[in-house]
């Protein structure tokens, strides 16, 4: 399948080329099979869609224009509509198929390159120069033909430690070990209580502990001197004087 890429694009022999195609499609043989047999299956099943109306058009047409089953309109209508129009749609999507089979074949050739090969570092190397201003450059698909390129190793990982066996159940009837005789951490003991008579708490007269301190007791607030009563207010009539208040 990948021959005619191989002496297009690499200018090989046709018997270098073949050799050239099974070394590239060495362990993708199922995926290539898979695309080739995917596209005819697409283009067959659209032929036979778009040819099944042209054939029911020529039988209901031979009936239309010759009734009495003349031989030679029948043999004519057939020719024309069901040969003639459904062979040139046919052809057709043929021709559009042959262009979606070469344009997959040479994607698949690429991408077989690329796996084998690394044509995808070929060619960002060709792009890079070219665009630096280099003059003269070998055409990047006939150069390291034939080269493997080298996997990455898989990176090694520690292997588990071995497999712990799992606690058996005590048999029916056993009695278990009491709560917290197991292998769980014990909380650490705590120190004990200072005695009362002893240390900072020493006996006193009102009891083992000494009294809490009294709080201080601050002075009342000074009380303020009573504000004197205001004067009662005075009214004079309009052209009184203010000495004729109070007067008959």
């Amino acid at each position: 399948m990948l021959a005619p890429p191989a002496i297009i694009m690499e200018r090989a022999t046709i018997r270098g080329a073949i050799a050239r195609s099974w070394r590239l499609t060495r362990g993708r043989f199922w995926p290539i099979l898979g695309i080739v047999v995917l596209i005819q299956l697409i283009f067959g099943a659209m032929a036979q869609i778009v040819t099944l109306p042209f054939g029911l058009i020529g039988g209901l047409l031979t009936q239309f224009i010759a009734p009495t089953g003349d031989a030679d309109t029948s043999a004519i209508i057939s020719v024309i509509v069901t040969l003639g129009l459904a062979e040139i749609i046919t052809l057709l999507i043929q021709s559009v198929a042959i262009v979606v089979q070469a344009t997959a074949t040479s994607i698949l050739y690429i991408d077989c390159r690329m796996r084998r090969e690394g044509l995808d570092l070929d060619l960002l190397a060709y792009v890079e120069r070219r665009d630096a201003g280099a003059q003269d450059l070998a055409d990047p698909y006939t150069l390291h033909i034939g080269r493997t390129m080298a996997r990455p190793p898989m990176p090694a990982y520690a292997p588990y430690g071995p497999a712990q066996p799992y606690a058996t159940a005590p048999p029916y009837g056993a009695a278990y070990p009491p709560y917290g005789a197991g292998s769980a951490p014990t909380a650490p003991a705590q120190p004990p209580y200072a005695t009362p008579g002893s240390g900072p708490y020493a006996a006193s007269a009102t009891g083992p502990y000494p009294p809490p301190a009294a709080a201080p007791t601050s002075a009342p607030p000074a009380s303020a001197p009573p504000a004197s009563a205001p004067a009662p207010t005075q009214w004079a009539a309009p052209g009184e004087r203010p000495d004729e208040q109070g007067m008959p």
